[in-house]
């Protein structure tokens, strides 16, 4: 009786362990996805602003573009 109440406790502290440990390293790796997402926008933001400051683009220049993958 008293090995199976220690097998039992130690049951529960290794699953408790296993569930507190998969949630801290659940909630890092959203955290890191906003964050590379935001860095994402920020730098499509950017891009579209240099593509607009240029002055006459033009169909052919904005299909070449589209074609180079930086439109």
């Amino acid at each position: 009786m008293k090995y199976l109440i220690i097998g039992v406790l130690l049951a529960v502290i290794v699953g408790g362990s296993w569930v507190s440990g998969y949630a801290v390293g659940s909630r890092n790796t959203k955290i890191e996805y906003v964050t590379k997402e935001v860095e994402v926008v920020k730098y499509v933001e950017r891009k579209k602003a240099e593509i607009y400051a240029k002055p006459n683009a033009g169909r052919d220049g904005l299909l070449k573009l589209m074609r180079d993958n930086k439109l």
